[in-house]
């Protein structure tokens, strides 16, 4: 009886011994996760449920990963901790949610969130957006929304975008936006034009809209947002997409933007007023050529001035060597439903 007494204290004191080594070693890794959470702005509309079902065009069953490099040590510890939990696939995403649910500070919630969104399937992506909507902490908020700055899956695009129609909470708009600009594509576009007619009586999400709009920062939707400003019956969509054209500010773009205020109908004063605004807001050192061009060049007296004071605003060592060169060749614009 001694010996089995005996043995059973050895066997007790081996598991005590190797749950203490694996506390020291948690909060070692929860050290070197430590990473400062950026203020965000006030909290205006709290989150109060969870997001719709979120479709995604990632199958489930291949989880695929988008990680960012970094230099940073205890940045690089915190993606090799998402690795770990990307690396249990489709299986895994309870257990995250469970860590989740459990989570008390704003690194294992952001660790987590990175997790959820590098794994990329539905279950995850839908676990993600219920998990933000349903935190409180505005800050926090921002700092789990920052995971989708971390991939460049078309599912998290998805997600970014399904935002707008459940939530006009600041901070996680602020995360979308980013998405949006650096992501957006034509579909974006249409997804925003319909929302935006959707929700008309919803000023606020209408607002949301628009801002997502004029965020878009991809050269690829060029053309779409070209027939956007020309062809929207909604003044502020069509001033928003000018904003984004101007801001992409390539030579494709400066040419939509004075093709699209060619087929603008004197009427739609607002409209006009906004392109010839923003061809003069252009800073993008690739389209001093065509902008050169333009102020010497061109019929429209406005167009003339506009591109004049935008070649201003150009830094001399790029607009050095500049002449006047024909408009870049545009491709063949996307066709885009429009919501009355």
């Amino acid at each position: 009886m001694s010996r089995r007494i005996k043995l059973i204290c050895l066997m007790a004191g081996l598991f005590s011994a190797f749950y203490l080594l694996f506390l020291f070693r948690s909060a070692d890794e929860d050290a070197a996760l430590q990473k400062p959470v950026s203020q965000q702005p006030p909290e205006t509309h709290g989150p109060t449920q969870p997001v719709p079902s979120v479709a995604s065009s990632t199958p489930s069953a291949a989880p695929q990963t988008a990680m960012a490099s970094t230099g940073d040590p205890a940045l690089a510890s915190r993606l090799e901790q998402v690795r770990r939990f990307v690396a249990l696939g489709p299986d895994g995403v309870a257990d995250i949610i469970r860590r989740l649910a459990k989570a008390i500070s704003v690194e294992e919630k952001t660790m987590l969130c990175d997790a959820l969104v590098q794994i990329v399937s539905d279950a995850a992506m839908q676990a993600f957006a219920n998990a933000v909507l349903t935190e409180k902490d505005p800050a926090t908020r921002g700092a789990m929304m920052a995971a989708l700055d971390a991939t460049s899956q078309p599912a998290a695009l998805e997600l970014a975008t399904s935002f707008l129609s459940i939530t006009n909470d600041p901070t996680v708009l602020s995360a979308v936006n980013r998405t949006i600009a650096r992501m957006g594509n034509a579909d974006t576009v249409q997804f925003l034009t319909e929302l935006y007619a959707e929700n008309e009586a919803v000023a606020g999400q209408r607002q949301g809209v628009l801002s997502a709009l004029s965020s878009l920062r991809n050269p690829q939707v060029v053309p779409t947002l070209g027939k956007l400003v020309s062809q929207s019956p909604a003044a502020e969509i069509s001033q928003s997409a000018s904003l984004s054209l101007s801001k992409i500010g390539t030579a494709d773009a400066l040419t939509s933007l004075v093709e699209a205020l060619g087929q603008l109908p004197e009427s739609r004063v607002a409209e006009r007023e906004a392109v010839i605004q923003q061809i003069s807001a252009v800073r993008n050192p690739e389209s001093a050529a065509l902008l050169a061009s333009l102020a010497t060049t061109s019929t429209d007296l406005l167009i003339q001035h506009a591109a004049s004071e935008a070649l201003k605003q150009i830094p001399p060592a790029d607009a050095e060597s500049i002449t006047p060169s024909a408009p870049v060749a545009r491709p063949e614009a996307t066709t885009v439903k429009l919501i009355p």
